[in-house]
């Protein structure tokens, strides 16, 4: 498997958009859901290895390259790259738990002010 050159960074730091890496193997709709679901992340807020993960794993996971795969281009093990997809997932995920966390108590206090209201 050849390496795409998706794994580029923008002059900000972030990763590379799905949009702009032109889905390998997935079609536009897949392209167009994880689209909105990556600008829910603020790529600025993860840790160093998170972003060098999203940097360098990200992309080939959105073009639909198995765990496997990514593993034989990078030189690593299997286990070695799943290591490294667990740690953007927990850190993706903690940051979206917190902004639900926040949109509930905000959506829970326009409610009783509603209530209240009415």
């Amino acid at each position: 498997m050849a390496e795409t050159g998706s794994t580029a960074s923008s002059t900000s730091g972030q990763p590379s958009k799905v949009a702009q890496i032109g889905s390998k193997r997935s079609g536009a709709a897949m392209a167009s859901s994880t689209q909105t679901a990556l600008d829910l992340i603020d790529w600025t807020a993860l840790s160093p290895e998170a972003k060098a993960v999203a940097r360098r794993i990200g992309p080939m996971l959105c073009e639909g390259y198995s765990v496997k795969e990514i593993a034989r281009s990078l030189g690593r093990n299997d286990d070695w790259v799943s290591a490294r997809i667990r740690i953007l997932r927990d850190a993706i995920t903690a940051q979206i738990s917190s902004q639900l966390d926040g949109m509930e108590a905000s959506l829970r206090a326009h409610i009783e002010k509603l209530v209240k209201a009415g």
